[in-house]
């Protein structure tokens, strides 16, 4: 796959979704209304065909596909059309995923707290990929201090993120009426174990709940510090198999093990977000890893 110039986060992230993995495949043949999309679908099966045939994509077939990307309102670098400059790979995973109707990923907050009204505890959300941030807890994020990905996941779902909510508690007297006030709460968050899309085929109690699913999953380096982005180059350790049990809700299907299976990664060089250098890795059906790198000579 040839760099159309500092196009590496878009080789990337398509190596990472069809280099190996078919999970997506679904989303390049789905009938779509907009002319544009099936435009980005026709591109995106040229690229993937020729990349599973083991032939070259060439920068004219890269360049027609961000032409495509750029009718559906993608960025260019300086605005210009025929302009191919870096950008965000996350963003990228989510716009694809989004126009293409991809599922969504549906996850359930909880409130946590001794009052009786437990009316609105629960909240509903759903998202395309998890973005979970690498800082510390303690604000010791130096890059001699590693951590690990259980360890940002769990401080993801069960931070201790307190919130005042308002609900009705007892009073101290017998026979005093109930009043609403004020209380702390802890909001915790689990992850239902099924897709949730408009443009996914669910049944009604646990849709697409018998699949495995994919959860792409966003490291957010970056802070906004006195207004300037400054990366957090703290090292993640991610192992090749996690137990995913603890962060899937206990009662939306029963008892059981989920574990998550590293398939692809993206990973970025650099300093800023716009610059930098963008590679892959993607897992064989062999449990071998290949490197992805469009720069890197034969």
């Amino acid at each position: 796959m040839e760099n159309v110039g500092n196009t590496c986060y878009l080789d990337s992230v398509l190596m990472a979704m069809f280099g190996t993995l078919t999970t997506f495949d679904s989303l390049l043949t789905r009938d779509m209304e907009d002319p544009r999309i099936r435009g980005l679908q026709h591109e995106l099966l040229t690229v993937v065909n020729r990349l599973r045939n083991g032939r070259l994509v060439t920068k004219e077939q890269m360049k027609r596909l961000l032409d495509v990307l750029h009718t559906l309102n993608w960025p260019t670098a300086d605005g210009e059309r025929n302009s191919y400059g870096q950008q965000d790979a996350s963003e990228l995973l989510i716009t694809l995923l989004d126009r293409l109707g991809g599922p969504l990923l549906p996850m359930e907050y909880r409130m946590v707290h001794g009052a009786m009204d437990s009316s609105g505890d629960e909240t509903l959300v759903k998202e395309s990929i998890l973005q979970v941030s690498v800082a510390s807890v303690d604000g010791d994020n130096s890059c001699d201090r590693p951590t690990k990905l259980v360890d940002v996941l769990e401080n993801h779902y069960f931070g201790e993120d307190v919130v005042d909510i308002e609900r009705e508690v007892e009073c101290d007297k017998m026979g005093d009426p109930i009043k609403r006030t004020k209380v702390k709460a802890l909001r915790t968050l689990h992850s239902l174990p099924f897709y949730d899309s408009q443009s996914v085929q669910c049944n009604s109690q646990h849709p697409q709940s018998t699949q495995n699913i994919i959860i792409p999953i966003c490291f957010k380096r970056y802070s906004n510090a006195g207004g300037i982005p400054r990366r957090l180059d703290r090292r993640v350790e991610i192992p090749t198999s996690l137990d995913f049990s603890q962060f899937v809700s206990a009662e939306s299907m029963p008892p059981q093990t989920y574990t998550l299976e590293l398939m692809s990664l993206v990973c970025h060089q650099g300093q800023q977000m716009s610059s930098g250098h963008y590679r892959a890795y993607i897992r064989t059906l062999d449990d071998e890893w290949l490197l992805f790198d469009d720069l890197a000579t034969p």
